[in-house]
């Protein structure tokens, strides 16, 4: 397996994960264990999964943890609109954000794809 850091998705959910909490600590303090926890655990858990898939030993467990981070990336893109919705963030902060969130399931759909495409190859020879 390669190396996760090498990843641009993974260098994009770092930078993804530092703006997160930046944005997040503006959140009221009533909300630390509530949003702002869950928010924080969700981002983090993005880049987790990608780093732990990439010490897997199969393509297919790789896969695996790259669509757990894709279903955290959509999770995070849930919270993200209800602190938007709940003023916890300007709607310039939320669409910035969203780009992000939204370039990073792109990339990590082109990964899960080329993944697929790679094992589809070595199995038809």
């Amino acid at each position: 397996m390669q190396n996760y850091r090498n990843l641009e998705v993974y260098q994009r959910t770092e930078q993804l994960t530092e703006d997160i909490y930046d944005i997040t600590k503006k959140f009221p303090r009533e909300e630390l264990y509530n949003i702002t926890q869950h928010i924080r655990k969700t981002v983090l858990s993005i880049g987790a999964n990608i780093s732990e898939g990439t010490g897997r030993q199969s393509d297919a467990e790789f896969l695996r943890f790259l669509y757990i981070s894709m279903g955290s990336l959509k999770e995070l893109d849930h919270f993200l609109n209800i602190a938007n919705k709940l003023s916890y963030i300007t709607k310039e902060e939320y669409d910035l954000i969203l780009i992000k969130v939204n370039v990073i399931g792109k990339k990590l759909s082109s990964l899960i794809n080329k993944i697929k495409t790679d094992k589809n190859r070595a199995t038809s020879h």
